[in-house]
């Protein structure tokens, strides 16, 4: 099954941008992934046509990032990162629990193609442990009960975003050590005033 009109347009779009298609691989593939719901060999080749590359190349680039589904996926996908981060806060008593609250394994999708489970590599917010995404949207500080609020919204079929952190979460917590400033620079200059930089 070809990409529709409206998908070939944009991929169009895309190729325009970039002195060479080859350059246009990664944002081709996310519209063929939200097109097809995943990526097999057939898109692989599909959109190695398109671009005029070897499917291996395609193939190598797929492979390479998790991002990429080569198989289909629920309607929503839960990854929890369990690098080590993560894992010494409790990732893996995290995928237990969701393991039971949907019936399935990690690495499998629920019967009813609502949700898909799988651990994940580093999700690159290790100081907001332990991590997961929700359709590649970091969800931070996870608890049993944080995923139980979760499960509820995806029931009433609700897009789950990008959680945000709070401002407190930024500040340095009261008692622990702070780094000098160097001789000369004043860390509350006035208005107007230069900060001086130690020659």
């Amino acid at each position: 099954m070809p990409l529709s009109e409206a998908a070939l347009a944009e991929c169009h779009e895309l190729i325009a941008r970039y002195p060479t298609a080859k350059c246009a691989l990664l944002q081709i593939l996310w519209v063929a992934q939200r097109e097809y719901g995943s990526i097999n060999q057939d898109v692989m080749r599909e959109v190695a046509e398109l671009l005029r590359i070897r499917p291996v190349e395609v193939a190598d680039v797929v492979s390479f990032y998790f991002m990429y589904r080569k198989q289909p996926m629920g309607t929503y996908t839960i990854s929890v990162c369990d690098t080590l981060s993560c894992a010494l806060l409790g990732a893996f008593n995290l995928i237990d629990y969701l393991e039971g609250k949907l019936g399935i394994k990690c690495g499998q999708t629920t019967p009813d193609g609502r949700i898909s489970l799988e651990a994940a590599e580093c999700l690159g917010a290790c100081s907001d442990a332990p991590v997961l995404t929700v359709d590649f949207y970091h969800q931070l500080k996870v608890t049993p009960e944080k995923i139980d609020e979760l499960l509820a919204r995806m029931e009433r079929g609700e897009e789950i975003g990008q959680e945000m952190r709070p401002p407190e979460w930024w500040e340095t917590p009261t008692g622990w050590p702070t780094t000098p400033m160097p001789d000369g620079q004043n860390p509350n200059p006035q208005p107007n005033q230069p900060t001086q930089v130690p020659k």
